[in-house]
């Protein structure tokens, strides 16, 4: 039987109507998504970008390869995650998924050998990470933002309540709750800033990188 109370985190049950988002960018099904892309997105550069030294992909089989990436659902992961029983290993289970897709198709299963090529799993666990820490980071600067607007919104309806301002136990000087928020929201504005200068970085050069 299934108890809430069994989650590790109450980020899984009391709180986990609060961070929907982040609780859907950070999963498991959205790690695997990732990984999936830029499986794809790397066969389709090498097939494009590279067409000297790789076999070009016709119209009609790019077409195909983005609209299978693009149908992602959870059906996929269901699909991958019963290969990873077998494989017991999550990345190559998302290469061997792409793999059996590719094969069904007969021009596409001539380009089976290139899906991962010349790839590490850290290279595509790496590259996953940071775009999920990406993403967070955005989902959660707009979370700030949007705190912050209310925040200045009450340091002016708030500005002329004052109070009794405390130090070490003690009555000191007045202040206002509007002063206060107003602390608190320049800190906060602050912090974003520093959010928004952080640039994730990646692993993304083969087996030695």
């Amino acid at each position: 039987m299934k108890y809430d109370h069994d989650n590790i985190s109450p980020l899984d049950n009391r709180y986990a109507n609060k961070i929907s988002q982040f609780r859907n960018n950070f999963s498991e099904s959205a790690l695997i998504k990732i990984r999936f892309e830029i499986e794809i997105e790397w066969l389709l550069f090498l097939c494009t970008k590279l067409s000297k030294s790789f076999k070009p992909l016709s119209n009609e089989s790019i077409k195909k390869i983005n609209s299978f990436k693009s149908n992602f659902d959870d059906k996929y992961v269901l699909q991958i995650k019963k290969i990873e029983s077998t494989t017991n290993h999550d990345v190559k289970a998302v290469e061997y998924f792409i793999a059996d897709y590719f094969n069904k198709d007969k021009v596409l299963s001539k380009y089976v050998h290139l899906i991962h090529f010349g790839l590490t799993s850290e290279d595509i666990n790496s590259l996953s990470y940071a775009c999920l820490i990406k993403n967070g980071i955005s989902l959660f600067i707009n979370e700030s933002l949007n705190t912050n607007k209310t925040l200045l919104k009450y340091t002016k309806n708030w500005s002329n309540i004052s109070f009794l301002a405390r130090t070490h136990g003690q009555a000191a000087s007045p202040s206002t709750l509007g002063k206060e928020l107003k602390v608190f929201s320049a800190r906060l504005a602050r912090e974003i800033q520093i959010l928004k200068a952080i640039k994730p970085l990646a692993k993304f050069s083969g087996a030695t990188g």
